[in-house]
This record gives C-alpha cells, sequence and structure tokens, in this order.
C-alpha cells in the first residue's frame, strides 16, 4: 500500500487547483452539479454523540487541576495550597515571609528584570493598615515608588511592609514609573479565610493575572500545563516531509498584492499570450505598476473589431485573474468599470476604429480594482526619465486629449538631464534632443527627435534643462506629429511665485492695496471684490481703467487688453495679452464683482468678470444629519468666511450620514456626496456638490469616540466644492499643565495633562492642604489659560465646575481644599468650547474598593471568581451566568453605602446590550438589579464610571473569538474548515467530539479565515496536550502562535475549549467514555 504525506497531498491538491483553475479561465467557466452530502448529527454541548454515532449523550468532563470547581460548577483556577508533585512541580519555599505585623508582596515578572520597578502604597478610611503612613489617609507619592527589599528567583520582586496591630487591609500597586507599566489597584484582605487562609500576610501576584491575589506560593509553571520542546509550525506554515522545517502550506491560494504580481492584458488581441516563453510578446502586453497611485497601466495597438480579454498573471492564477461580473463584460472606452476576480468571466471591447490604447488599472481597492481605457495618441505609456528621478518610470505622463500628454515635476534649482520615453526606450517613442540643440528653455517649445540613423546610432540626445528655482514645472508633450513631437517645460503655476493684483483707477492704481490681490488654485487666479462707479472731474460716470499686475511693482508680469479689445462686457469671457492696453469696465452702482483669469495657456489668459453670487445663494447653511436628528438647530451653523465655511461641534461615537443644508433644504444649498463618493475620512478633503450640481447622497463618517471635529466647506471654487473634516485639538494644541501651589506654578512634566477625545486629563497625588491653581499652556497664552469666572472659584470633588480661557473671562485661581494627601484625576471637559468643564475627582472610584458581583448568582457572597476587573474608570466582570431569574449588586467586599451599586427605584431591570442609569446607595441607587437569564449564558459586566455623576451597568452577552465560529484544524483534516469539526458553544464553553486516527497530530483551533483575535494556538514551549490535563492556550493575538501537538491513540475525543474567563483559555482533550 502506498501511503502520502501530509505535505505530498498537499502539493497534489494545489496541482489539482491549478488545473480547475487554469481550464475555468481558458473556457470562461463551466456547469457542475453540487454533491448530496448526508446531514451530519449535531449535539449541543455539553452532549455529545455516542459511539454509535445515531444519538446525543451527556458527558460530564471534570476541571483539571489547577483548576477546581466553584459552587456554581464552573472550573475556576485554585488559589489555595500547590499540592505536591502536581502537574510536575513542587512548589520552592519564598526566601522571605511576612514576620507578625508585616506584610510582604511577591510580583513576578516574566522578563524577571525588575530595573525601575517599585510599588505605591496608601492608607484610605476603608483599608488603613499600615503602620508607616498617616491614618485615615497617607501614603508614598505617585512617581516615588518604595523599592524592593530583594529579589527571589522563584517568586520575583518583594516588599516587606509594617503594619498596624489588628490588620484588615491595604492598598498597593506595583508599577514602573519611568516605563509608564502599572497594574491595576490591588488590595490585600487580611481577614478573608479565602484570600488568607493562614493568616501569614505573604501574598503573591504575578505579571498578566493582577487579578488574584496568591496567598500561597505560585509560579507561572503552576498556571499552565508544562509541555515539550517539539518543532511547531505557526499556520499557515507546514512541517516538511521530513519533519525537521516549516514550510509554506502549498494548498493555500495567496491574496492579491498590488506590486507584488505583474499582470498582462490577455485577450482575443494577443492569442490570450499562449506561448508562455515569448518574452517579446509578454513585454509587450505587459503592465508598468505604480507603487504610489497602486495603478497598473499599459498601452497597445489595436485594430478595430470586438474582443474578448481579461487582466492577469503568467500562471492564471486564483487571486490574479481579473475579469468581468456576469452580465456587465462590456468596457466602453472612456469610462471606468470595477472587476472582480470571483467567476470573473471575459471583458469585451469594441474598437471602432484603429488606435492606441491606454489601458489603467486602479488596485488602490485590491478587491474591487478599476479598469479604465482610453483612446491615446501613442502605443506606449510615456514617461520623463532623467536625473530629477534616477532615469526610472516613476510616474507615467497623463494623457490630456488631443494628442498631449503632461506629467508635473516638483523640481529643485538647478541643471537636469532627461529624455521623454516609455517604460523600455523603444526607438519609436524615445524621444530627446538633436545633436545640435540639447538645451530646453523654459516655456521655450522644442522639437523631439527619434529613431536612429544611417549608422543605426540613436538620434535622440538626452535634453538637458536649468531650474532656476524651487518649484513646481509641468512638462507637455504635444504629439500631433507622433514622429517629432513638441516639448514645453515651464512652471506649473502660470506666473510662478508672482502674486497678482487688481491695479486701477478703483484703487489708484495700488500694487499693494488691501482686497484687490488674487488668489490662486489650478490654473485660475480669483479675485472677489466690490467696486464702486468711477465718476470723472465733472461727476459723470465713466468706465474704470486697470491691468493685472504682479505687486508691488510693475517690473513683474503686466496683463492688459488686446489692442482695440479692452471694453470688458459683465459674464463674457475676454483674451488678455502681455503686456497689453489697459482694460476698462463700467460700474454704475456699488456691486460685488468676481474676477476669473484662466491663465492655462499664461500666453493668453482669459478674463471673465461676474457679479458676484454668494454661495449657496447667501443662505445660512447648517449641519444635518444623524448627530443632531437632521434638525436646523443654530449650534450646527457654519459660520462664513470668504468662501468658506467652517463648524466646530463635538460628535459622539457611531456611524453618521448627513449632508450640509440650508434651513428649508433648497437644492441649491443642499450640498451632499456625489454617487459613489460618500464616506468622508477625517484629515483628508471630499469633493461634493450642491444637489443640483449631482450631490444628492448623504455623506457618511465613523466616530470611534466621541470627538471634537471641525467641519470646513471650502467653495472658492464653487464648481468644485471640497468637505474636509479633521479632529479639533483645543488651546491652539499646546500641551496644557497644572500649574499652582502643588507644584510652585512651574511647567513641570509630572503635570502635563493628556489629551484625547476632546477631554484633557491628570492624574496625580495632591498634598493636604488648600490649594490655588489654574490649567495652562507652558507660556500663559490668553487662549490657553484656564481659570475660573469670577465667582466661581472653588472646586467641589466629584462635581463639574464651568471655568474658561482667559481670554474668555476665567482670568480668577481656582481652589481646591485637601483634607489628606489623594490621588486625584482632574479632567477638562473641552466638547462644547463655549461652557468648558473642570472635574477634579478621587483617581480611583467607590474609594477604590475591590467590587464584586454579588446576587443570586453566587449566594450573595464575596466570591473572588466574581471580582470586577479596574481599568481607566471601568470594572470589568466575565462570567458564566445559569438560566433563571436573577437578584444582585455590585458591592464592595463590606457593603459601604458608597461602594454599593444598585438600581434606581422603578429602573431595576437589565437588559442585555444596553446601558442603564445606576448609583451608589448613598446616590439614590438602593433597589436590587434584576436580570433575566433564559439559558447558561456568558456575560460581560461593565460599570463605566468615567463621570462618577452618571454611573451605568452594561450587561452584555460575552461571545468568545469575536462571535466567530472554530474548527478543529490540523493534521486530522488537512487543515481545512471542516463542518465535522466545529466546535458547539453553550456559554463560553466549546466542545467537539472527534475521531482520531493512531499517532501524532498537529492543530490549531481557528476561525473559516484564520482571523488572529479567534486563531487558537500554545504558547512557546508548552505546546504538547496530554489527555485529561487542561493546556493553557490563547488566541494569536495574545500570544497563542504555537500549533499544538497530541499523541492519539484510535478513539473518539472530547475537545473542550474553555473561554469563560477574560484571561487566557483552556483547552482539555478527554477519551469519550
Amino acid at each position: 500500500m502506498l501511503f502520502m504525506s501530509t505535505y505530498m497531498k498537499k502539493l497534489m491538491s494545489l496541482v489539482t487547483l491549478i488545473f480547475l483553475a487554469t481550464v475555468l479561465n481558458g473556457c470562461g467557466g463551466s456547469n457542475t452539479t453540487a454533491p448530496v452530502v448526508e446531514t451530519p448529527l449535531w449535539c449541543k454541548s455539553p452532549e455529545t454523540i455516542n459511539t454509535a454515532g445515531d444519538a446525543c449523550e451527556l458527558v460530564i468532563t471534570p476541571c483539571n487541576y489547577p483548576e477546581i470547581a466553584n459552587d456554581q460548577g464552573l472550573c475556576v483556577m485554585d488559589i489555595g495550597e500547590w499540592r505536591p508533585g502536581a502537574n510536575g512541580i513542587n512548589m520552592p519555599a519564598p526566601v522571605y515571609v511576612a514576620a507578625p505585623n508585616e506584610v510582604v508582596y511577591y510580583y513576578q515578572l516574566s522578563s524577571a528584570d525588575y530595573t525601575g520597578w517599585g510599588i505605591h502604597a496608601w492608607n484610605n478610611p476603608d483599608c488603613d493598615s499600615y503602620a508607616d503612613f498617616d491614618h485615615p489617609e497617607g501614603g508614598t507619592a505617585w512617581g516615588v515608588p518604595i523599592l524592593p527589599t530583594g529579589i527571589d528567583p522563584n517568586f520575583g520582586a518583594y516588599w516587606v511592609m509594617n503594619l498596624v496591630d489588628s490588620p484588615t487591609c491595604t492598598n498597593f500597586i506595583p508599577y514602573n514609573f519611568d516605563a509608564g507599566i502599572q497594574t491595576s489597584d490591588l488590595s490585600a484582605s487580611f481577614t478573608s479565610q479565602v484570600t488568607n487562609p493562614t493568616g501569614s500576610h505573604t501574598f503573591y501576584v504575578l505579571e498578566g493575572f493582577e487579578d488574584t491575589i496568591y496567598p500561597f506560593p505560585r509560579t507561572f509553571d503552576s498556571l499552565v500545563v508544562p509541555g515539550g520542546a517539539t518543532l511547531t509550525c505557526e499556520a499557515p506554515l507546514i512541517l516538511n516531509q521530513a519533519g525537521d522545517e516549516c514550510i509554506t502550506d502549498p494548498s493555500i491560494v495567496p491574496t492579491f498584492v498590488p506590486g507584488e504580481s505583474v499582470l498582462y492584458l490577455r485577450g482575443d488581441f494577443n492569442g490570450w499570450i499562449g506561448d508562455a516563453t515569448d518574452e517579446a510578446l509578454l513585454k509587450a502586453n505587459n503592465f508598468n505598476y505604480v507603487a504610489e497611485t497602486s495603478t497598473y497601466i499599459m498601452a497597445t495597438s489595436l485594430t478595430a473589431g470586438t474582443y474578448g480579454f481579461k487582466v492577469a498573471d503568467i500562471d492564471w492564477s486564483a487571486a490574479t485573474s481579473f475579469g468581468a461580473t456576469a452580465g456587465d463584460e462590456n468596457v466602453v472606452i472612456g469610462e471606468s468599470k470595477t472587476l472582480t476576480v470571483t467567476d470573473g468571466q471575459n471583458i469585451t471591447i469594441t474598437v471602432a476604429n484603429d488606435g492606441n490604447f491606454q489601458f489603467s488599472f486602479n488596485a488602490t481597492d485590491p478587491e474591487n480594482p478599476v479598469l479604465t481605457v482610453t483612446e491615446v495618441s501613442l502605443s506606449k505609456v510615456m514617461y520623463v526619465k532623467g536625473s530629477m528621478n534616477g532615469w526610472a518610470n516613476v510616474s507615467p505622463m497623463v494623457y490630456e486629449g488631443n494628442n498631449i500628454y503632461t506629467s508635473v515635476y516638483n523640481l529643485t534649482a538647478g541643471d537636469f538631464e532627461f529624455k521623454v520615453a516609455d517604460d523600455d526606450w523603444t526607438d519609436a517613442t524615445n524621444f530627446g534632443a538633436s545633436v545640435s540643440d540639447v538645451v530646453q528653455e523654459l516655456d521655450v517649445p522644442k522639437t523631439l527627435v527619434q529613431g536612429r540613423d544611417s549608422a543605426g546610432d540613436p538620434l535622440a540626445q538626452n535634453i538637458t534643462l536649468s531650474i532656476p528655482s524651487d518649484g513646481s514645472y509641468r512638462f507637455t508633450l504635444d504629439t500631433t506629429d507622433a514622429a517629432a513631437p513638441i516639448l514645453i517645460v515651464s512652471s506649473a503655476i502660470p506666473f510662478g511665485s508672482e502674486v497678482l493684483s487688481l491695479r486701477g483707477s478703483m484703487n489708484g492704481w495700488d500694487g499693494d492695496a488691501a482686497g484687490f490681490k488674487f488668489a490662486y488654485a489650478d490654473n485660475h487666479y480669483t479675485l472677489v471684490t466690490t467696486l464702486t462707479p468711477n465718476t470723472d472731474g465733472a461727476g459723470a460716470t465713466v468706465a474704470h481703467e486697470f491691468k493685472i499686475a504682479a505687486a508691488p511693482a510693475w517690473d513683474g508680469t503686466v496683463i492688459g487688453a488686446v489692442s482695440g479689445d479692452g471694453d470688458l462686457v459683465l459674464d463674457e469671457a475676454r483674451t488678455l495679452t502681455t503686456p497689453g492696453d489697459n482694460i476698462t469696465f463700467l460700474v454704475n452702482a456699488e456691486t460685488k464683482y468676481k474676477f476669473d483669469i484662466d491663465a492655462t495657456d499664461k500666453s493668453a489668459p482669459v478674463l471673465t468678470v461676474s457679479e458676484y453670487i454668494p454661495p449657496f445663494a447667501g443662505r445660512t447653511i447648517y449641519l444635518k444629519g444623524t448627530m443632531n436628528s437632521w434638525t436646523t438647530d443654530d449650534a450646527y451653523i457654519l459660520a462664513p468666511t470668504d468662501n468658506i465655511f467652517t463648524l466646530t461641534t463635538t460628535i459622539t461615537a457611531g456611524s453618521h450620514e448627513f449632508k450640509i443644508a440650508s434651513a428649508d433644504w433648497e437644492d441649491d444649498s443642499t450640498i451632499g456626496a456625489l454617487s459613489g463618493s460618500t464616506v468622508v475620512t477625517v484629515g483628508q478633503a471630499l469633493t461634493v456638490a450642491t444637489k443640483v450640481n449631482g450631490g444628492a447622497d448623504n455623506l457618511t463618517l465613523e466616530v470611534p469616540t466621541d470627538t471634537l471635529y471641525k467641519f470646513v466647506i471650502d467653495a472658492s471654487d464653487q464648481a468644485n466644492v471640497t468637505l474636509t473634516v479633521s479632529e479639533v485639538i483645543p488651546f491652539s494644541g499646546r500641551t496644557m499643565y497644572l500649574k499652582g501651589s502643588m507644584n510652585g506654578w512651574s511647567n513641570n512634566d509630572a503635570y502635563v495633562l493628556s489629551y484625547a477625545n476632546n477631554t484633557f486629563t491628570l492624574t496625580t497625588t495632591i498634598a493636604a492642604g488648600s490649594h490655588e491653581f489654574k490649567i495652562a499652556s507652558a507660556d500663559w497664552e490668553d487662549d490657553s489659560t484656564i481659570g475660573a469666572l469670577s465667582g466661581s472659584n472653588v472646586v467641589t470633588v466629584g462635581q463639574a465646575l464651568t471655568v474658561a480661557t482667559k481670554t474668555n473671562g476665567g482670568a480668577d485661581n481656582l481652589t481646591l481644599e485637601v483634607a489628606a494627601d489623594t490621588m486625584y484625576k482632574f479632567v477638562i471637559d473641552t466638547s462644547d468650547l463655549a461652557n468648558i468643564t473642570l472635574t477634579v475627582s478621587e483617581a480611583v472610584p467607590f474609594s477604590g474598593r475591590t467590587m464584586y458581583l454579588k446576587g443570586s448568582m453566587n449566594g450573595w457572597s464575596n466570591d473572588a471568581a466574581y471580582v470586577l476587573s479596574y481599568a481607566n474608570d471601568t470594572f470589568t466582570l466575565i462570567t458564566a451566568i445559569s438560566a433563571g431569574s436573577h437578584e444582585f449588586k455590585i458591592a464592595s467586599a463590606d457593603w459601604e453605602d458608597d461602594s454599593t451599586i444598585g438600581g434606581f427605584t422603578g429602573s431595576t431591570a437589565v437588559t442585555v446590550g444596553t446601558p442603564l442609569a445606576v448609583a451608589t446607595k448613598i446616590n439614590g441607587g438602593a433597589d436590587n438589579l434584576t436580570l433575566e437569564v433564559a439559558t447558561d449564558t456568558l456575560y460581560k459586566f461593565v460599570i463605566d464610571a468615567s463621570d462618577r455623576a452618571n454611573v451605568t451597568l452594561t450587561v452584555s452577552e460575552e461571545v468568545p473569538f469575536a462571535g466567530r465560529d472554530i474548527y478543529l484544524k490540523g493534521t486530522m483534516n488537512g487543515w481545512s474548515t471542516d463542518a465535522a469539526y466545529l466546535f458547539t458553544n453553550v456559554a463560553g464553553t466549546y466542545t467537539l467530539e472527534a475521531t482520531l486516527t493512531a499517532g501524532a497530530q498537529e492543530f490549531k483551533i481557528a476561525s473559516d479565515g484564520w482571523e488572529d483575535d479567534s486563531t487558537i494556538g500554545a504558547f512557546d514551549g508548552s505546546t504538547v496536550v496530554t489527555v485529561d490535563v487542561p493546556l493553557e492556550v490563547a488566541v494569536k493575538t495574545k500570544g497563542g502562535a504555537n500549533n499544538m501537538t497530541f499523541e492519539a491513540t484510535a478513539a473518539i475525543y472530547i475537545f473542550t475549549i474553555d473561554a469563560t474567563s477574560a484571561g487566557n483559555n483552556s483547552l482539555t482533550i478527554s477519551l469519550k467514555p
């Protein structure tokens, strides 16, 4: 019997796939009949299929040490004393244990590098057992840590602290101030039999597992199942046939990455490039890739006719064979078409007359590339190539129509050599200077040459060009005579750096007169100004006379009227010349006019004067959308200044649709998106339009968190209106400091407020005393110095106070009374810049106590398995809740009123997924909360205390692994997504029953698409799974990067993934009984 290795099977599968892909691409598709598959038997966890495979049966999977069953039968980590020899580990003794009236903390880092590490420790009214600090509140200053007493080789750094008689609990935070790393607030309880069963006052904390304080010695190895050091490969790599090297899985079809593949135009006109060894044929039909625009481009000659074609690589690879969607095969010359790789049909093109055609394949969106075919004058893509770009095919010239190609380059002052040629320097399209005339003067046409002389030498010489000053320059190639094209190099800005001004009788011919200078954009110079009638000495109205000239002197560009054609008519385009005669224009009444000079041809600029009509018919325009219920709200008016309309406002998190519109939604003042261009990217200008000009669609904006944005409508060119939305950092973007009596009114980096989402925040310890302070920039600028409004300078802890910049009346110092050294959080809220608020609150909510979920689900007990973890004003717990009607509260161990959270009267029912306003008992949250659970479910409880006056509780169903289905994938099934290997999830416990053959199995557990947050693997050095012994695993984003290995016998196994906690997961493989 012949056996085939996994590698060979995968290789054969790929060969088959390539063969089928080649056949299907050649034929344009095929019809197939799907096989009939018998529906398998599925069982709901914890039931599994019996041995016969015809029924479901209940299998109870026991917990595996070091996990033990809690009161609900769920497996949790045992915090008791380690069982000698368990999992091959004998726990060593620590170097120091607490003596009477001492507490010892051990903190273990995986790196074993404790440089810069210390602890912050403090007393507070609820936890004040340190003997060396003030009572009831006192402790170390943040940034001045207590250094370790010593280092234990097994348990890490340790600290010995003195305790009072009859201690109750202590607070501490291990942290590295210089590195900006800290744990959450930790509290060691001495009175609980769970957390201090022996009364030894010695505690152990491990990096990454800070949610648990162990009362007995624990090491990292004791939290996982140790494994071997066998070679494993990270998917999609697999072991080679010899088993000694990781190689690319040959069954994986790569995705299209622009620039990594060489693409060809393949169709009827070139025999679909049937001969892949014909280098000349390949070269003539391959695309050049332009990285700056993610675009492939090529040109070719076609005779009249209708052709089928595709865009593909040489191997017709599945990921890079692009065609048209069924029913939309025809591409129209001059129009764009989105292509596809999924069942792509042959594209068709009809060419009416023989000609040259340029194919542009834009892969900015690789999954939806866009093809555009344009008729051009030359059969090659043209480039300006020279010393300015390393003689490379950097940026193709743009075909403008009418035989004109252009390129724009930013050049520094200096001398350059160059040619204009196709990518392969083909003789017929390799254009240069004649031997006797190599110099290219700016603004002077030069006829270029191509081809070879009688001796076979190229006629085209390098062109030399001197650039007088840094700037943007346009290269224009006129190919009306394709054998002798004409090149002009000129400043891309028609009149260079000169500022043009209207100079005439309306301003005393003053080139520096305010309000008469032209603005420049896209070859147009524009001016909007008000003119009054001009009168002669007798008081009669006469025409104004003027010219357009560089300011302020007359020695630069001067533009005037063609002789005999100087009388302007309103709205009539008039070609001008240089220097020209005076232009005349009659004004009968004071009127605002718009002067527009089209300088595309700067030797014959065109002036049009029209009565200025303000954008959007001069109406007030508003931001209207989902952020304000599409209302006409004065708070959302865009303020106009010189055709620029601006609004700064806070937008709440979410997906928003909107328009900019007048109060009554008139079509000429309702601004929306052009079709297919609706998405607003923060910081990037988007072309928009009024409804009458095609802007009919809603605009969309994704806002990840509440953010202060600036909306700018630029209507300077009313034919090309743009919208830019950018994030606003208040106070001119300056760094803001807390300055006052607590730090000598200095610019101290330890008192810098961090900025995010309209909020400036600082957490720092303030010493006891009466303090005065301000929030200000380093140099105390008035618009970034924040103080109290007159008569309102007292800060009350926990309450928002309206403040202002000095320019807006906030001139007085703020005051804060601090009874004892306390860590405070200072928050400046600038979401409404007209109503800035300051809130100073204790840094840790609920007096820094440990908070528990207590209720009918756990006997209303202080259970360590139900402790909510704390970070950034948010308390979180992920836990499974059994089916039933539950009542509960969130509370500290001793039910203190300021840290017992309940519902308001009449508002106690928790709706899954919906935030509920709750409060501490002293703030009205006296009632039990209720939760209806239909079936055992894994939930996430989140208490958001970022606004202490408006605390919320959100309970949401927690579906691990981003809610995706997960499968067993490995050598047992060819690493495939196979429905027979789909796990069943019940309340965060995933189970699968699988029949395995004897031998070594290598595998991962992953979603269909191998997403990192749902691909589960083993940690380094711990990859071997032993029957009935849990192995700690994790998704790839949390370190689970390695394949797992398992030595199987021919049997039915039960795979169980425990994902019921916020930490790492565990995998247990058991034999089916």
